[in-house]
């Protein structure tokens, strides 16, 4: 068994490297690396400060959002700072193992405010569900907006990461649909054990509750409204500094066209093997600023290259600073 974990292990990550290696190849393969530099050295960098409070107030509204699901599944939300610090050092493991973010900031904010981690394992896949339909709207908004460029540049790879979408989403539909049903399909399985481990029954029962009760959340009608709320708020902080990055680097482009690249860039995050996308994220965001409007391939590769890193930096800084502080004042 460990053998075959160590084989598995070893052919995701070389999967990871394969279309790492891949990405970039193309990115270089389309851009003059001479001119890459020079526009790159151009790029007044002091102006980003300009755009840090926005991406972290993205990272605060889903901490926020996620406290909501959280009061409505137990009626006491966590601290907000907490909250926070779980989803950034989410992000920042995120930025080093793909999707394992996932996992480890349940068990953060589980182990800081005394939560069951069952209950918040479920409650992270309920805002996935949140989270993918919210992207499947803007591909469509999208999509409208520009369905003949759009269809020009993506061509079949384009097609497949909108199946590779449509996949995330029914996985994730169906994840919620049995958690919320969890109290059905688990009887036969507790009548099992009851007769065989009584002990282990009792905690089934109470595990299958907690994972019912994050998926739940969402059934609560007097949080609807605020959840809306908060979504579109974290997505148009998403969306701002891609705007704002135009400015940083002399982009003569608008909101719809920043519009354009939140949608492309969102949907190279979800599929992406990768380490926070990097690669995949590169080239879907030059191969849309170059092919839609027209943006020369080394600007459009340093405007790639600057919105990912500074949003790695940032999920890796303020990530690591909040394990910092979790280990520091731990529990007592």
């Amino acid at each position: 068994m460990p053998h075959h974990k160590t084989w598995k292990a070893l052919l995701r990550w070389g999967l990871s490297l394969a279309v790492l290696v891949l990405s970039f190849w193309l990115a270089l393969r389309l851009t003059d690396w001479g001119a890459f530099v020079e526009e790159l050295a151009r790029v007044p960098l002091a102006r980003l400060w300009v755009l840090l409070p926005v991406i972290l107030a993205a990272h605060l509204l889903r901490a926020w959002r996620w406290r909501l699901m959280l009061r409505a599944a137990l009626e006491r939300p966590p601290k907000l700072g907490n909250a926070f610090s779980a989803v950034m050092i989410g992000y920042a493991v995120n930025a080093l193992l793909p999707r394992a973010g996932e996992l480890v900031r349940p068990y953060i904010l589980s182990r800081r405010e005394r939560m069951p981690l069952a209950m918040l394992l479920s409650s992270v896949i309920a805002e996935r569900l949140v989270d993918v339909m919210t992207l499947v709207a803007l591909l469509l908004a999208g999509g409208i907006a520009f369905a003949e460029q759009a269809f020009a540049v993506v061509g079949v790879d384009g097609i497949r990461a909108v199946v590779s979408v449509a996949v995330t989403f029914a996985v994730v539909v169906v994840l919620v649909m049995a958690l919320a049903s969890a109290r059905r399909w688990g009887g036969w399985l507790l009548r099992w054990l009851r007769q065989r481990a009584p002990e282990m029954a009792q905690r089934g029962v109470r595990v299958l509750e907690e994972l019912r009760a994050g998926v739940l959340s969402l059934r609560r009608l007097r949080f609807f409204a605020p959840m809306v709320a908060l979504t579109l708020a974290m997505w148009f902080c998403y969306w701002l500094p891609l705007y704002g990055l135009f400015w940083v680097c002399s982009l003569p482009l608008g909101p719809a066209a920043a519009f354009q690249v939140l949608v492309v860039s969102a949907v190279a995050i979800s599929v992406a093997p990768t380490p926070s996308a990097a690669g995949v994220y590169h080239v879907a965001v030059q191969l849309t600023l170059v092919e839609l409007f027209a943006v020369p391939s080394a600007e459009a590769l340093v405007y790639a290259v600057i919105a990912h890193g500074l949003n790695t930096a940032i999920a890796l800084v303020v990530g690591g600073l909040c394990w910092l502080w979790e280990q520091l004042h731990p529990l007592g």
